[in-house]
């Protein structure tokens, strides 16, 4: 059971992979310290500028964010406002749709059908 768990795992990390890395190519630089009032009208909490994508670090951060659905609307709202249209949502969408709603539902019925193979061997 442990080696499909592992393979779960990995692909959830290659999407994170994969997403870090367009996000550094799409926005990359663009959540600065002059910006810093655009960031506050969209988010209220101006320390939301480190979640940004000026490196690997910062950007795994931002998509971890995302990824346990800690205000990512308001993440999303200030990558709209500092790039000037609604692409960023289309962005922030799909990485949700394909991580939450798909790969980590597919790790949790992994844990639950680990758990219960263990219970009927005990």
């Amino acid at each position: 059971m442990l080696s499909p768990f592992l393979s779960v795992l990995f692909s959830l990390y290659l999407v994170i992979f994969i997403f870090n890395s367009v996000g550094i190519f799409w926005f990359g630089g663009l959540v600065t310290l002059d910006k810093i009032d655009v960031i506050t009208n969209a988010t209220s909490n101006p320390l939301y500028y480190l979640l940004n994508f000026n490196d690997n670090y910062s950007g795994l951060l931002t998509l971890f964010s995302v990824l346990v659905s800690n205000n990512w609307n308001s993440t999303t709202e200030m990558y709209c406002d500092l790039y000037g249209n609604n692409w960023p949502r289309w962005y922030f969408s799909i990485f949700f749709i394909m991580t939450i709603m798909v790969i980590l539902n597919i790790v949790v019925s992994f844990v639950l059908d680990i758990y219960t193979v263990s219970l009927e061997e005990n």
